[in-house]
């Protein structure tokens, strides 16, 4: 499963996105930049040493979420839209990821039924490495930002959305709390 290159194109994304796994500038972040044909989103991810669990082994959580990016990823590049995920499935990995290794993510749609189920492999030179699906709700723009309220709202205040102003009002700091105010956190 590959990007027909005659037909790739990238996918723009906008320079303040502070995700972890793809926004452009988050230091700390992944980085990932999506190219599509139409068909299929794909990605490359490098399993550097500083993403391993096992000593020379990619960390399994890392590639988890570059591959939910991929997914998310996959339903805005084949539907100009956003998903509003309902159901992510367990990663099936098929081996270890040495490090060092460049991965190839690719992310098409697999089914198409009340809900959009979009699926993700993840390969190497040798074959594949791991797969999960995900499956969507597609919304419109006032139906997501409904439920991402209802969202924020069973949760408590979330930071990170109302300091990139999307969806919920802006909640306390948690330096306001009297609980944080009496912990102690280590690094």
């Amino acid at each position: 499963m590959t990007v027909d290159p005659s037909r790739s194109h990238r996918l723009e994304n906008d320079p303040r996105n502070p995700c972890i796994g793809c926004g452009p500038n988050n230091p700390r972040g992944l980085r990932l930049e999506f190219r599509g044909d139409g068909k299929r989103i794909a990605t490359d991810l490098i399993a550097d040493e500083t993403l391993e669990g096992w000593p020379e082994r990619l960390h399994s959580g890392v590639l988890y979420l570059a591959m939910l990016d991929a997914a998310n990823w996959t339903v805005y590049g084949l539907h100009d839209r956003v998903g509003l995920p309902v159901q992510t499935s367990a990663l099936t990995l098929q081996r270890w990821v040495p490090t060092g290794t460049r991965l190839r993510l690719v992310g098409v749609e697999h089914s198409r039924t009340a809900d959009l189920t979009i699926q993700v492999e993840a390969h190497d030179e040798k074959g594949p490495v791991a797969r999960l699906d995900r499956s969507y709700v597609l919304t419109n723009r006032a139906e997501f930002e409904t439920a991402s309220r209802v969202q924020d709202a069973a949760r408590g205040p979330s930071r990170g959305r109302a300091r990139l102003g999307i969806g919920a009002a802006p909640g306390p700091d948690l330096q306001d709390s009297p609980k944080a105010s009496s912990a102690s956190f280590t690094s």
